[in-house]
């Protein structure tokens, strides 16, 4: 975990154990998710499937060079917007993780919290096609976080490229 994603555990330990805390209270619901999701996406690195490398990374041999050295890259600039074919995806849903955190009950662990989001995938750069074919909501039936967080992903029938992984700049798009 980078300094933002311990950040992000200590943030959402702190709220999970706050005794007036409700996601069933105004938008919560949508603010706890989109705590997870900032967690994910805090990430130093996001995956990319074989169809965003072979449509998007492949034929720009300038993005190809800049990924290959390791450059930090702004996502939008390449990845992310209505006018790009890919888009940014959580590997596990943000509502599966939240789930989990809430079923920790009042008060659960740092280390538990922690053990959740660890657990709780990557984020891939996937074709608008791609994304079509995953479950929006949930994972496998029989999943759980010690299981691999890639199984929403082999279900679809996508993969993800072994040896490529784009470095994001400090910028987190959601």
């Amino acid at each position: 975990m980078n300094t933002p994603q311990l950040m992000w555990v200590d943030v959402i330990t702190a709220v999970l154990a706050q005794p007036t805390f409700d996601v069933k209270i105004g938008n919560m619901g949508y603010v706890f998710k989109n705590m997870i999701a900032k967690y994910v996406s805090s990430a130093d690195y996001y995956r990319v499937s074989y169809g965003a490398f072979n449509e998007i990374i492949k034929p720009n041999l300038e993005l190809l060079r800049l990924i290959e050295a390791d450059e930090p890259l702004d996502m939008k600039k390449y990845f992310y917007g209505k006018d790009k074919p890919s888009l940014l995806e959580h590997m596990i849903p943000t509502s599966v993780t939240a789930k989990a955190l809430l079923d920790l009950g009042k008060n659960p662990s740092k280390d538990d919290v922690s053990y959740i989001l660890r657990n709780s995938g990557e984020v891939a750069i996937v074709l608008r096609e791609e994304d079509k074919l995953l479950s929006k909501s949930k994972m496998p039936k029989n999943w759980t976080f010690s299981d691999s967080y890639y199984a929403r992903y082999r279900e679809a029938g996508i993969e993800l490229v072994d040896n490529i992984c784009v470095r994001r700049n400090g910028t987190i798009y959601r």
